[in-house]
């Protein structure tokens, strides 16, 4: 089961509110812990219809058929500014730029969404 949840974080632009995706492994049961996976990138995670360009990595799909016990959260990118969202440092290249903001997601990202996820 992929549940969607909306999260408001601190985009390069902003405060966004984006979907966060949690794949919850079939033997899911709330009394039992399981270890939890983060991923970037959740528009691209689970669902094609979401993917940027229409094929998703299909993790739901490959976790059900492996049984995998592990649940699997994914947070959608800035689709305006994943690099500067992602990088911790700022750069120039010839496939993007980067305001280096890094540390503002990660910051997120650790102390306020990972304890939420833990606390549900």
């Amino acid at each position: 089961m992929i549940k969607q949840i909306e999260v408001t974080l601190p985009a390069p632009s902003g405060n966004q509110t984006r979907t966060a995706y949690v794949y919850l492994p079939k033997a899911y049961d709330e009394k039992k812990r399981f270890p939890v996976l983060y991923m970037f990138d959740g528009q691209t995670a689970f669902f094609d219809d979401t993917a940027p360009y229409g094929d998703s990595w299909r993790m739901g799909e490959i976790l059900d058929k492996l049984q995998a016990e592990i649940i699997v959260v994914a947070v959608e990118a800035d689709r305006e500014d994943r690099l500067t969202e992602y990088s911790p440092f700022p750069f120039q290249s010839k496939y993007g730029s980067s305001e280096g903001r890094g540390e503002a997601y990660m910051d997120w990202l650790v102390g306020t969404f990972k304890p939420m996820i833990d606390a549900t």
